[in-house]
């Protein structure tokens, strides 16, 4: 009996002791980002941000559930971000003359961010045509 002892004791602790820690993966900034704008031309966008710091926004009048639809219109960018906050441009977002900016606060969680987007020419020092707040989650 001592014998089936020990070997239950010594299997138990082998478990034991081999037991994975499942820590969650940190949250990125990184993926798709679904959300609205107070812009009347696009009051839904979608933006993938990639990893090498270049963005594509997804822009439509109507709710965005299928990226590929042709009442989607796709822009390409790029972004940087400085601790919790993120700033994209996408130069010919709007026509081939104007683009878009935005600027946007990140959730500690990175799981929401909300901002102001508006035309680039307003980075150059004119007047800002257009400008609207606008929320995103992932």
């Amino acid at each position: 009996m001592k014998k089936y002892s020990l070997i239950l004791l010594t299997t138990l602790s082998v478990l034991f002791s081999c037991k994975k820690d499942h820590t969650p993966a940190p949250a990125t900034t990184t993926g798709m980002w679904k959300g609205t704008t107070a812009l009347y031309f696009a009051p839904y966008i979608n933006i993938n941000l990639r990893s090498n710091g270049t963005a594509r926004i997804f822009k439509s009048i109507d709710a965005i559930t299928d990226t590929n639809s042709t009442n989607v219109t796709i822009s390409e960018g790029t972004y940087e971000i400085k601790g919790d906050t993120i700033q994209a441009n996408f130069p010919t977002a709007i026509t081939f003359f104007m683009g878009l900016s935005f600027q946007a606060t990140i959730s500690t969680e990175k799981n929401s961010m909300s901002g102001t987007v508006h035309d680039l020419e307003s980075e150059y020092g004119s007047t800002s045509s257009f400008w609207g707040g606008f929320t995103l989650s992932k």
